[in-house]
């Protein structure tokens, strides 16, 4: 049985993806050429030996004080160790986040690499399910991967327009991206659409009432804004898809999910000052929203 075959595929297509588990991807995945996996931190440029001695506290001018704590910062990122809990795939610890995670362009540029593994593993769930694993477990675990992703990365892995996934993979993959991510009182689409919602597609009745209005099942911006982002790309594609006529129903939802969301991430205490990630996931946050109203405004004035 592929129990062991399915994750240490999934483990090779999300190798280097999230910045926590980049010390133990560099121990199981080896370079090819020297240095390979080592980001460039670019060129400093020298400076004059009086330049560097210059201490002025109120002009932010340490000397060369900041130089040797930067060069010991540097040294350890080298060697970062790996992370001491066991995880389940594409979860992360209570309380641990992803700020360290710096998406490269090189990186960026292996989604697409990603996405077309996945679809040729989804292949060889349908065909040899006894031998690799079943689509049904591919696709939980797949999903369960991207949605502990940092928020950069997981954007590009859900992004319609850049997808490399066929239409019935990749609504897929959303519908169990955005199922995963709601409250569990949320309801549900065999409900709400009996002749269509009881598989893995998605109608607009569903999106209106089972997930356009809702806000994520945890209080993190992060959270909050991959819901957004994933309710987005999920209505771009219907939108293109499927004959859409606009309803104030369709606006109700939209602005009930948005308000839904705002409301869940300002209700989390006991946070000061936000760190630049959860920063970083309330602007996300936001341009998603932004984007939500748009594509109604779009449907409005096409009149469709």
């Amino acid at each position: 049985r592929g129990n062991g075959g399915v994750k240490g595929a999934l483990r090779g297509l999300f190798a280097f993806s999230d910045g926590e588990t980049v010390a133990s991807d560099r121990a199981v995945f080896r370079e090819v050429f020297e240095r390979e996996t080592v980001v460039g931190k670019g060129v400093k440029s020298k400076r004059k030996r009086g330049e560097e001695m210059v201490v002025d506290l109120e002009n932010d001018r340490f000397g060369d004080y900041l130089d040797a704590e930067e060069s010991e910062e540097e040294e350890e990122e080298e060697g970062v160790p790996a992370p001491k809990a066991r995880r389940k795939p594409g979860r992360k610890p209570k309380g641990e986040g992803s700020a360290s995670f710096t998406l490269t362009d090189g990186i960026a540029e292996t989604v697409p690499f990603r996405l077309r593994i996945f679809r040729l593993l989804s292949a060889v769930s349908y065909y040899l399910p006894e031998t690799f694993a079943s689509v049904s477990e591919l696709y939980e675990r797949f999903t369960d991967h991207v949605r502990g992703l940092p928020l950069p990365m997981f954007r590009l892995f859900i992004e319609s327009h850049q997808s490399a996934l066929p239409n019935d993979v990749r609504v897929s993959f959303l519908r169990m991206v955005i199922e995963e991510m709601l409250p569990r009182n949320h309801p549900e689409p065999a409900d709400v659409d009996p002749e269509n919602g009881a598989g893995n597609g998605v109608t607009l009745l569903v999106m209106q009432q089972c997930f356009l209005p809702f806000a994520a099942n945890k209080v993190t911006a992060e959270d909050n804004a991959k819901l957004s982002l994933a309710l987005e790309s999920m209505m771009w594609f219907v939108y293109s898809q499927i004959e859409v006529e606009y309803s104030g129903a369709l606006r109700r939802a939209v602005e009930a999910g948005i308000k839904a969301r705002e409301g869940k991430i300002r209700k989390r205490g006991g946070v000061a000052k936000a760190d630049s990630a959860d920063k970083a996931a309330r602007e996300t946050l936001a341009r998603s929203a932004r984007s939500l109203r748009a594509l109604v405004d779009v449907i409005a004035a096409a009149g469709r």
